[in-house]
């Protein structure tokens, strides 16, 4: 997994806040690991599809669609990639319908943006 983000309340050791982007590295599977993590957050009381974005990528079209298919149905806003990792090229990509009904296109760009504003913002700071 890469770039799994929890901010807890130390005084209250509970989540304030949750930023994730979740990559299954070379593999999907039948994204396993995804809906691992969307079970902790249940357990947390935490909504995943409201928290909640995965990324996975898989070379073969059936571990792909089973992955889509897992995703879609427990309400998982996710990317599934059908390619090749090691190569880079990608011959598919799908978006869960959760990705759609609860504006993930928007609020991935929003941190897209966020994050380039603070990287810019720091790179003043170290050249002053």
């Amino acid at each position: 997994m890469d770039n799994l983000g929890i901010a807890y309340n130390a005084e209250e050791s509970s989540p304030k806040a949750i930023v994730t982007s979740s990559k299954c590295y070379g593999w999907a599977g039948a994204a396993g690991m995804l809906i691992a993590y969307a079970e902790c957050l249940l357990e947390a009381d935490i909504n995943p599809s409201m928290h909640m974005f995965g990324s996975c990528i898989d070379i073969d079209p059936v571990a792909a669609d089973m992955a889509f298919i897992q995703m879609s149905l427990l309400g998982i806003a996710a990317e599934v990639v059908t390619g090749n990792t090691l190569t880079m090229q990608f011959r598919r990509v799908r978006y869960t319908p959760v990705y759609y009904l609860n504006g993930f296109e928007k609020r991935l760009a929003d941190l897209r943006r966020f994050r380039a504003m603070r990287d810019f913002m720091r790179g003043i700071q170290e050249a002053a």
